[in-house]
């Protein structure tokens, strides 16, 4: 039980991520392009993908169907489905 109780305190001393640089939105086209930092792969894949999912569905109760997540070096990241529910990701190399 008290190594439930480190697990605990360590949860909580997370450090904060600046994970947004830039929104633009067009609500003419309902589109909405999110800029992130580098701070983004320090997420395992698991939180990116639960932090892509809530931003699609904020879009979405804005009216905001073509969402789209940007790196620093505008590359696409991750969009929002043609057909489906969840975010489609993108990889790339890194170099």
């Amino acid at each position: 039980s008290q190594s439930r109780y480190r697990t605990i305190t360590k949860d909580k001393q997370r450090t904060k991520l600046e994970l947004v640089q830039s929104i633009k939105t067009n609500f003419r086209i309902s589109e909405i392009v999110i800029k992130i930092t580098e701070d983004w792969y320090k997420l395992e894949s698991s939180q990116q993908e639960k932090l892509a999912a809530q931003i699609l569905k904020s879009c979405q109760e804005l009216d905001l169907i073509h969402v789209k997540i940007l790196n620093t070096r505008n590359q696409l990241i991750a969009r929002s489905p043609v057909i489906g529910t969840k975010m489609v990701f993108f990889q790339f190399p890194t170099s």
